[in-house]
């Protein structure tokens, strides 16, 4: 017992001192930031872009947001969607005091993980996170402050990822959860089985978030490892993200891009896909060639963006994604987003990616009975700003355009609410607070600036 309580307490100090070696350094890269900045990796000199305005709003914002403790159940997933932007900012834009506040944050989180505290368990929402952290190594590496902190966090996602990937059972619409892990599943849906419904076969965020997580490590593994101690797991993940994007995407006759068309045309979500207006007591109404809401399909800019950059530029798969995002963003403001008009004097999206308007989700459980999203009543997602990952003039310009809009009326954060979610939420996040309290404002003024990569 004595030697037990010794080891026990071994640890502690050992974690106490990994802290401590960790803060200095951070403490030491902070203070040596100017100097790395000039070896930072395609990046565009635009320090001088981040004015006062911008200051106040994220010092009213996300200064605060970051202090919490954002990996639990009711902010993980949410912290993935709120911090994109400002992190990418954060780094892109050279902001070394907004990089602090993130490696503080993450220092945080690290501690809490090590001591088993209240780290969310939901699959998803915990990969939300983990993204989150992943595309922050990222950064740090390309702006050459990847510590011990950034070490540790990429030990973490290593294992999470091994075990998603390979290990914990994997949960199947009507069938049991397949114990190999995402991996045997994900074979099972492209095996050519006969599937009881068409969405079976869906690409899944759960598996869109493991690609894009493990495509950030592969990126950094090109920067820190030999292609000979590159990890297995990682190049297994990748093949099957790369082979599923070739057969399930459609590229048109326009240039546009949308991905697995009909695939979720048997789901409850997109039953009533075929009403233009609400009513009551609406029968379904489903279509066969429906394609992905335009509320999920926000992650996809940047989700392309880590999958394309696990690659060298030369190589076949980051020339695939790259054409792959340049479809997206063709197929985004050409199909989807409307400009502000005499009607409605801000921008708004269609529901759905390949421009149809009809109703989303009607009945669902948060909303309830005889209630869903209406047309356009998905457009709050464009104010996020991971649409600006799409590398396009047009949408940066929009989001130039969409700060001319603040404060918004309360006509325009009506339909941007939608019917609004029963899930608790953050207070600075949630709906409507979120497009007043100077939130979205600061979001769309970031995704308006964010560098060209």
């Amino acid at each position: 017992m004595d030697n037990m309580v010794k080891i026990i307490s071994g640890e502690r100090i050992m974690k106490k001192i990994l802290m401590i070696l960790i803060m200095i350094v951070m403490i030491l890269n902070f203070f040596c930031g100017a100097s790395f900045a000039s070896s930072k990796k395609n990046f565009r000199e635009n320090s001088c872009i981040v004015d006062n305005i911008d200051e106040a709003l994220w010092q009213k914002t996300v200064e605060i947001y970051l202090k919490d403790d954002l990996w639990t159940e009711q902010n993980a997933y949410d912290a993935c969607h709120y911090l994109m932007v400002p992190m990418h900012a954060a780094f892109l834009l050279r902001k070394y005091e907004w990089e602090e506040q993130f490696n503080t944050h993450f220092l945080r989180f690290l501690e809490a993980y090590q001591n088993g505290n209240a780290i969310v368990e939901g699959r998803l929402n915990r990969l939300h996170y983990f993204y989150l952290m992943s595309r922050f190594l990222a950064l740090s590496l390309n702006s050459n402050n990847y510590g011990i902190l950034q070490k540790e966090l990429q030990k973490i996602l290593y294992d999470e990822i091994e075990i998603l990937w390979t290990k914990d059972p994997a949960w199947m619409w009507g069938k049991k959860p397949f114990i190999g892990g995402m991996r045997e599943r994900f074979a099972w849906k492209f095996s050519g089985a006969k599937l009881p419904y068409s969405y079976c076969k869906a690409v899944i965020d759960e598996e869109l978030f493991v690609f894009s997580i493990a495509a950030d490590l592969r990126s950094i593994e090109r920067v820190v490892k030999t292609r000979a101690t590159w990890s297995p797991l990682i190049s297994d993940i990748l093949d099957a993200a790369y082979d599923v994007f070739k057969k399930e995407s459609s590229f048109l006759s326009d240039d546009g891009w949308l991905f697995q068309i009909g695939v979720w045309a048997d789901h409850g979500d997109y039953a009533y896909v075929g009403h233009l207006q609400k009513g009551t007591n609406l029968e379904p109404k489903p279509l066969r060639d429906v394609s992905s809401d335009v509320s999920h399909s926000h992650r996809f800019p940047l989700w392309i963006l880590s999958l394309r950059d696990a690659y060298e530029s030369s190589d076949e798969e980051y020339q695939y994604y790259e054409k792959v995002r340049k479809g997206l963003a063709k197929q985004f403001t050409e199909k989807v987003l409307i400009p502000p008009s005499n009607v409605f004097q801000a921008y708004r999206t269609t529901n759905f990616m390949d421009g149809r308007n009809g109703i989303y989700r009607w009945n669902y459980k948060t909303q309830g009975p005889n209630n869903g999203y209406g047309p356009y009543e998905l457009s709050g997602t464009f104010m996020l700003g991971w649409w600006a990952f799409c590398g396009s003039k047009i949408i940066d310009d929009s989001y130039g355009e969409m700060v001319k809009a603040f404060p918004l009326s309360e006509r325009i954060i009506s339909v941007y609410t939608g019917p609004n979610t029963t899930r608790e939420r953050h207070s600075l996040v949630k709906f409507p607070d979120f497009f007043k309290n100077g939130y979205s404002e600061l979001l769309v003024r970031l995704a308006s600036k964010m560098p060209v990569f």
